[in-house]
């Protein structure tokens, strides 16, 4: 059952009409990750005015912060998965209970953890190789991410969940409100306008943290608001049913922890490119920060069409129609290469502009561009795996599209970062390692996702 507010097409049975079904989906959420995507390259962009030793700053404190919240974003993976093979069955009670369990496995994972990194934030800085001079800078950044930590917890919960419910819009409606209020702060806290002092790197990390506290709280309050919460019982607050979501906690948590550990390992296969690119000086850093914010902005669209395919395929499992999986799956990566094509032509042609407008160090921009015109092919490979592993994550095979993922991002792309370093490729050594990661995540995950799916027979 979907909600009156959403946008979904008629429910036609056709290569077309899935194709429309998907892309209404998807859109909300590439916006959703757009979002995202943009309030980093504000981020990135407001923190280089700042100066290049502050921009190294916010790539030292994001060293951690995007192995911890991708440990724990795709850790909560099984909300998205549970909800839409609930909703596609059915069964409206049993997704109400699951948004009470997904709010609290988000702040019981969010709040200790956000405690024990603001802690520890320099020791485990120090631990990744971080350069020397940006280890105590980092530190301070990374302390101030925490604070936002169990906000997007919660907003990732309650996002998961809409998602899974076929309500992306509200998700869209909650992103596209916290854009403005992040941008005005980081200007505000990170340049100091608006009566705060200058902070550079540490007052954008906390204006982002303020932000996310906000949207987590406005994403609960969308979900609290559905116009099917009564029938589905969301709102139910008597002891009882916050008891029984207590007790569901775990099977999120096991369903997740691969996805997590897998997530966590990729993104330190990303994060090594970025304690290398820190060991090659402050202009490098700088340059690899906004070409990994350029990939960002184009791997939105297929990780809008991921969840989109992942739900549509949770919904044919909770439908009892298993082998719709391959179709819908497909039809996913047929238009993420139309999408994500377009972006690929557009950094291929207009790369140089696009990074000018998002540093003001030449020298930055330069080392952004080498690597964007090396990386941007690739991406390709990066949206399609995504979806793959949304399929699989959908039809329960999480741990091996978790293995997929470390073998790629974290073995392939790890061992070619440090060849090229070693061999002196420099900045281009870091971006023909994490194409090398993306081609081979991507043949790995579809090869999988074959396998899989030829289990499945219409009956």
């Amino acid at each position: 059952m979907s909600d009156t507010d959403t946008i979904l097409p008629p429910r036609h049975t056709g290569l077309l009409s899935e194709a429309r079904r998907i892309a209404w989906l998807a859109w909300p959420i590439v916006l959703t990750n757009l979002n995202w995507t943009i309030m980093h390259l504000v981020d990135v962009t407001v923190v280089g005015y700042a100066g290049t030793s502050e921009l190294g700053a916010l790539a030292a404190g994001r060293v951690v912060m995007f192995v911890i919240l991708m440990l724990l974003l795709a850790g909560m993976s099984g909300v998205i998965v549970f909800t839409s093979r609930a909703d596609g069955g059915g069964d409206l009670h049993r997704t109400g209970a699951l948004w009470r369990e997904a709010v609290l496995t988000g702040l019981l994972l969010g709040v200790p953890s956000a405690v024990v990194i603001a802690l520890f934030a320099r020791p485990l800085l120090a631990l990744t190789g971080v350069a020397d001079a940006l280890v105590d800078p980092g530190a301070h950044v990374l302390a101030a991410m925490m604070l936002g930590l169990p906000g997007q917890m919660l907003s990732i919960g309650c996002a998961y969940f809409l998602e899974g419910v076929s309500a992306p819009r509200r998700v869209l409606i909650v992103n596209l409100a916290t854009l403005p209020v992040n941008a005005v702060l980081t200007w505000a806290m990170a340049l100091g306008h608006l009566g705060f002092p200058a902070m550079g790197a540490f007052g954008a990390a906390l204006a982002t943290s303020l932000t996310s506290l906000g949207g987590g709280l406005a994403m609960a309050y969308m979900a609290w608001t559905l116009p099917s919460a009564r029938e589905r019982g969301l709102r139910r607050l008597d002891l009882a049913a916050w008891r029984s979501a207590l007790s569901g906690i775990g099977a999120i948590v096991r369903f997740g922890a691969m996805p997590g550990i897998g997530a966590a390992m990729e993104v330190l296969g990303f994060s090594y490119l970025m304690i290398l690119s820190t060991q090659m000086g402050e202009i490098v850093a700088g340059g690899f920060q906004v070409m990994l914010s350029l990939h960002n902005l184009g791997f939105a669209l297929a990780l809008g069409l991921g969840s989109a395919a992942g739900v549509r395929v949770g919904n044919a499992v909770g439908a009892g129609e298993p082998w719709e999986a391959r179709s819908r799956t497909m039809i996913a990566c047929g238009l993420s290469i139309l999408f994500m094509g377009a972006v690929v032509i557009a950094y291929l042609l207009f790369g140089r502009p696009i990074v000018a407008g998002l540093t003001a160090q030449p020298a930055v921009a330069r080392e952004a561009l080498i690597m964007l015109l090396i990386l941007a092919p690739f991406i390709l490979c990066d949206g399609i795996q995504a979806i793959f592993v949304a399929a699989l994550r959908s039809l329960g095979d999480q741990v091996v599209a978790s293995v997929n993922g470390i073998i790629a991002f974290f073995g392939v792309m790890g061992v070619m970062g440090w060849y090229g370093h070693a061999q002196g490729w420099g900045s281009a050594g870091l971006a023909f390692a994490a194409a090398l990661g993306m081609a081979a995540a991507m043949v790995l995950q579809a090869a999988r996702f074959w396998q899989v799916s030829l289990r499945y027979r219409r009956t």
